[in-house]
């Protein structure tokens, strides 16, 4: 017997010992993997979507967002990185936001 037949047997005698029960925890493992899998890739298109509309938005607004949401930066950094005040900051956050939010909202 060549040994592919003999390796091949090896396989299919571990799998013949695979029972019932463990094949359903396998299933239900896989149904699992698949449904985050799913979640992960809704989570992306969403990311897609708020990327996009946000280049829609004029390029303040692109600045602050993306500073604060995208990079982590504090409200403090951002303010020195775009030599504006606090105040000021926080008006171009809160608006850029709700535009966002409302483009995102009509699609």
């Amino acid at each position: 017997m060549n040994q592919y037949f003999r390796h091949q047997q090896k396989h299919n005698s571990l799998f013949e010992k695979i029972d019932f029960e463990n094949n359903t925890h396998f299933q239900s493992l896989l149904l699992e993997d698949k449904k985050e899998m799913e979640l992960e890739l809704q989570k992306h298109e969403q990311f897609l979507t708020v990327l996009k509309e946000l280049k829609t938005l004029s390029i303040k607004y692109q600045e602050v967002i993306s500073l604060r949401y995208f990079e982590g930066k504090d409200n403090k950094e951002i303010a020195e990185i775009l030599s504006i005040n606090e105040g000021t900051l926080k008006s171009l956050l809160s608006r850029g936001m709700e535009k966002l939010r409302q483009k995102c909202n009509q699609i």
